[in-house]
C-alpha cells in the first residue's frame, strides 16, 4: 500500500493511478489536504485490474454457492451482496467454514472503506445463529490453526443489534488477489 498525500500525487501525478497505484482503498480529507490509502500494483494497473476482475468473477460465483446451503440464511440485501461479488474472499471462505458447522444468518456486510475505489470488495459482516454468537466466535478462533496467517481478522467483537447476540469480523484491506479460482 501506499499513503498517497499531495506530495505524492504531485511527484507521480497521473502515473500514481494509472501505473503504480491504481485501486484506492480508503481516501481522508479533501483538496490538497486529502489523503488516499491505495493499493499498489506490482505488474502494473492493468494486470491488476483484470486480476481484480478475475477475482470479482470467482467472488460472484463463490457467493452465489454459499446462498445455496440450507445453513446459511442472508437478509435481501446481504444475498445482493454475495450475488454481486461485492464480498471480500475472506469473509466467504469464514462463511463457508462456520456453515459447515451449524446454520447462521448473514445480518449485514460492510466497510469497503471511506472514499474507496468503486468495487472494493466489502470487509465486514454482522452475523448471527440461534446458539449465539459465542459458538460462533469459538469457531472462528478454531480456523487461523489450519489458514494461512494472512486470514487472521482484524476485529471481532460479539456485540448485540435488534435485540440479537452478533459477531461481527472485519478483515484488514486489502484483500490478497487471487484467493479462489471462478471455477471452485
Amino acid at each position: 500500500m501506499i499513503v498517497a498525500t499531495a506530495a505524492v500525487r504531485k511527484e507521480l501525478r497521473g502515473r500514481l493511478n494509472s501505473v503504480y497505484a491504481p485501486a484506492v482503498i480508503a481516501s481522508f480529507g479533501s483538496g490538497t489536504a486529502r489523503i488516499d490509502v491505495r493499493v499498489i500494483a506490482a505488474n502494473g494497473a492493468a494486470a491488476f485490474w483484470s486480476g481484480f476482475r478475475t477475482d470479482l468473477l470467482a467472488r460472484k460465483a463463490s457467493g452465489t454457492y454459499l446462498l445455496s446451503s440450507p445453513r446459511i440464511k442472508a437478509s435481501a440485501t446481504a444475498r445482493r451482496q454475495l450475488t454481486a461479488g461485492q464480498v471480500d474472499t475472506r469473509l466467504l471462505i469464514v462463511i463457508s467454514a462456520l456453515a459447515g458447522r451449524r446454520p447462521f444468518d448473514v445480518l449485514a456486510f460492510g466497510d469497503s472503506g471511506p472514499g474507496a475505489s468503486a468495487g472494493m470488495p466489502l470487509r465486514s459482516v454482522d452475523l448471527a445463529e440461534p446458539g449465539g454468537a459465542a459458538s460462533m466466535r469459538a469457531i472462528l478462533a478454531q480456523l487461523p490453526v489450519t489458514l494461512p496467517a494472512w486470514f487472521l481478522a482484524a476485529h471481532t467483537e460479539t456485540t448485540v443489534l435488534a435485540g440479537r447476540t452478533v459477531l461481527q469480523i472485519e478483515f484488514p484491506a486489502p484483500e490478497p488477489p487471487g484467493l479462489i479460482s471462478p471455477q471452485n
